[in-house]
């Protein structure tokens, strides 16, 4: 059954652009219905998974300091793969463009070994405005596979009030 695209989405109402991100919602929803659905929240998936969050790492005030995605993470599965954590880091060097770095750690569940791509995405008015890709690395059942780099934002681009959202796309093949 072809279930089409998954999409999780961290939807803010405009007022919560002036409140703390932890008043925000996380809602999962997928293009069409399967029968493995929970009947209070879908939480597995087909791949590709999508999840969209602010991204919190490129507020002024956090620039240079860790910080994990939030909102529940490790307990939303592509084909029995599972974010462990996802953390960020931006980090303003003079004359240069603005640097994230990030830090992935996946588990697979017991006999499902895979080869995971995972593309992160800058999204800003709709539009993505810096992207990045780890590419067919394999994550095995049982252990812990981390994934770590950085890519560069638009040098044209500063942190402002408005919080980008990140666009983590996940997407799976059997080994």
């Amino acid at each position: 059954m072809n279930r089409g695209p998954t999409i999780l989405g961290l939807f803010l109402a405009p007022w919560l652009c002036f409140h703390s991100s932890s008043d925000a919602q996380l809602v999962a929803r997928q293009g069409a219905p399967s029968e493995d659905i929970d009947a209070q929240e879908q939480t597995r998936f087909v791949s590709p998974m999508i999840l969209e969050t602010p991204l919190e790492a490129l507020e002024p005030a956090k620039l240079g300091h860790d910080i994990p995605v939030q909102g529940g993470l490790p307990k939303y599965y592509c084909e029995n793969v599972k974010f462990v954590s996802l953390t960020l880091r931006a980090v303003a060097t003079p004359n240069k463009p603005l640097s994230v770095s990030y830090r992935v750690v996946l588990n697979a569940g017991t006999g499902h070994d895979k080869t995971v791509s995972v593309r992160l995405e800058v999204i800003e008015r709709g539009a993505p405005i810096a992207a990045h890709i780890i590419r067919n690395f394999k994550v095995e059942e049982g252990d812990a596979t981390v994934r770590s780099g950085s890519f560069e934002m638009p040098p044209q681009w500063s942190p402002s009030a408005s919080v980008p959202t990140l666009r983590v796309t996940m997407s799976l093949k059997n080994i």
